[in-house]
């Protein structure tokens, strides 16, 4: 009898030890793997990248009751936009499985500027319906750095966000309207949480000067979020030579317009340096000149100046 109970207890014990293993935390040290590998812990909705068994990047993700709980599946195509249930589109898509993706957060539509804003405000949550969304930035960076092929497996911890924790997040609902339906992290021109990045941030600088900042899950994109939505707020300095507070006691003439928006000063000190590269730059002109920028941006002085800077001058185009 003793036996047998010894008996019964071993093939439970391997049964809990068997489902655990399922379950924990990969060991990619043990693997020693070449490349890049993706891994989804479901629990927490956090996925890490390893580079040949190192982990170089956290990000936040939203995976759905549908989303697989275990298991590799190497990454067989991308789309650069893809039509997803429910009419709306993703942005930098990767195949996982034969009906799941990884993709930016949906929109209304194949543009950038359509965000569904609170979808992307449910990222870090279980919300979609079996894919795993992420913001922008990380989308693109997947859809950029890891070829096809590439592994990616899926996991349950419900203890550990992973080795580099887990990545800053939030919220963009309470901005204004004219920011919301865009992803903060995209960098697409025309994009007008831009206006608040230019020579007014600096990533690297940002974070040696915030000693909050400098843990291990922050890389470019997540600091820049951070300064979007929090850091500007909070009147950070993010660059040498340039602080929120300094500036706004420097232009009384500012104070009277702005008051104590610092977004619009961030915005307005970009704009001032931008106009510098430009040199005799003449928004209204610029715009009546050519009527394809008219149509795009009719007379939006920085959306214009961004072109004009990103694309116009290597083009020969007349400004002034």
């Amino acid at each position: 009898m003793r036996q047998g109970l010894r008996s019964m207890t071993a093939v439970l014990l391997a049964a809990v030890l068997t489902v655990a293993a399922a379950f924990a935390v990969p060991d990619t040290a043990r693997a020693q793997e070449s490349g890049y590998h993706l891994y989804i812990n479901t629990a927490k909705n956090v996925v890490t990248a390893y580079l040949d068994g190192e982990p170089v990047r956290a990000m936040l993700c939203s995976t759905g009751v549908d989303t697989p709980k275990e298991g590799t599946w190497n990454l067989p195509a991308k789309y650069r936009w893809h039509e997803l249930n429910g009419k709306v589109y993703g942005q930098y898509c990767s195949r996982i499985t034969p009906n799941m993706l990884f993709h930016s957060v949906p929109l209304h539509s194949p543009s950038p500027a359509a965000l569904k804003t609170n979808y992307y405000d449910k990222l870090g949550t279980t919300a979609s319906a079996g894919c795993t969304r992420l913001n922008t930035a990380d989308a693109k960076w997947i859809y950029e750095n890891c070829p096809v092929g590439t592994p990616i497996t899926f996991y349950v911890d419900r203890e550990s966000d992973g080795p580099l924790g887990r990545p800053y997040f939030c919220k963009i609902s309470k901005f204004p309207e004219r920011l919301r339906c865009w992803d903060p992290t995209d960098v697409t021109l025309g994009n007008p949480w831009n206006e608040y990045v230019g020579e007014a941030f600096d990533a690297a600088y940002y974070q040696a000067a915030n000693p909050d900042l400098q843990g291990a899950v922050w890389n470019e994109d997540s600091l820049r979020f951070h300064w979007l939505t929090a850091g500007i707020r909070e009147g950070r300095v993010a660059a040498e030579g340039f602080s929120v507070n300094a500036y706004r006691e420097a232009r009384p003439d500012l104070q009277a317009i702005y008051g104590d928006d610092n977004y619009a000063y961030v915005r307005h000190y970009n704009y001032e340096k931008k106009l510098e590269q430009a040199g005799n730059f003449n928004a209204a002109h610029y715009a009546d000149r050519y009527p394809d920028l008219k149509a795009a941006y009719g007379y939006d002085e920085i959306a214009l100046l961004d072109h004009y800077l990103t694309y116009g001058m290597a083009e020969g185009r007349d400004a002034s």
